[in-house]
């Protein structure tokens, strides 16, 4: 019961901000960008998807996904004091509507997948299971006969499995309500599919 109440995060006030390591990945976790070392520019937009990813995969896991303030705005910076940098609400839109922009959308369209009437109570509570084949995780979480799938492709190419094609750096969460045999799909995302 513990893994259901653990608090799973990829970003906090002690390491660079996580979409600057995706897009100056160390060998070692926090350790290769101090302090003015990361360029100044927004992050690429393969780092946004890889993000857009990782999120996706901490909703299909066990636990309670944490985002640290500004990850879901894609705010950057590397380690202190620029990963305590204040929210700058007009950088996430444009001049004339500043607020939350594309990939806020693009966040919150995958958390409301734990709050989906039938597929949410399975990524909240069900059992767990995960496997790996030719760069796709695979975690299938299970409750009262309820299956979601999320297939998380973590390869710069996109990967058919017989089944369906999971794009480049993206997702494809699926689901059989109990007593049906045919998946549905629930949601995907990646720069082009996000739905």
């Amino acid at each position: 019961a513990t893994d259901m109440a653990q608090v799973n995060l990829l970003g906090s006030h002690d390491t660079a901000r996580f979409v600057t390591m995706l897009d100056y990945p160390s060998p070692d976790y926090d350790r290769g960008l101090p302090a003015g070392a990361a360029d100044r520019g927004p992050p690429s937009d393969e780092a946004i998807d890889k993000l857009v990813l990782a999120f996706a995969t901490l909703v299909a896991l066990p636990g309670s996904p944490m985002v640290y303030a500004g990850d879901e705005l894609g705010m950057w910076g590397a380690d202190d004091p620029e990963n305590r940098k204040p929210l700058d609400w007009r950088s996430t839109g444009d001049e004339q509507t500043p607020g939350p922009g594309p990939l806020f959308d693009r966040l919150q369209a995958v958390f409301a997948l734990r709050g989906h009437p039938e597929a949410g109570p399975a990524l909240r509570f069900g059992s767990a299971a995960w496997s790996s084949a030719g760069g796709v995780v695979r975690v299938e979480r299970r409750l009262n006969g309820t299956v979601v799938r999320a297939s998380l492709n973590r390869s710069e190419d996109p990967v058919f499995d017989g089944r369906i094609t999971v794009p480049s750096f993206a997702s494809v969460f699926e689901w059989k309500p109990h007593g049906e045999t045919e998946w549905r799909h629930l949601h995907s995302t990646g720069s082009e599919s996000d739905d």
